[in-house]
């Protein structure tokens, strides 16, 4: 289910086209977040919050190739193998 995203996660995301986290990054290039005492990787917390739950067995595929981008048009659920 769509919640609210913080003002905290909206003030990191840099506007363009793709909607690039500016924040943290782990050392595979991810942005990651901590919300609510659970850590994120950022695009999947802004797909769960404004599309819902991802389906589960599917990953985010990021259609822009870009791992800091957050938009979730740029999104698509897919398998692991796709990915």
């Amino acid at each position: 289910m769509p919640f609210d995203l913080p003002d905290s996660v909206w003030d990191r995301l840099a506007a363009g086209d793709c909607w690039e986290w500016t924040g943290t990054q782990n050392d595979r290039g991810y942005g990651y977040v901590t919300v609510s005492c659970r850590t994120w990787r950022v695009h999947r917390l802004v797909w769960t919050a404004l599309v819902g739950d991802i389906p589960p067995g599917l990953t985010l595929d990021h259609l822009c190739q870009n791992k800091l981008c957050c938009n979730p048009d740029h999104l698509e659920p897919v398998t692991q193998a796709e990915n």
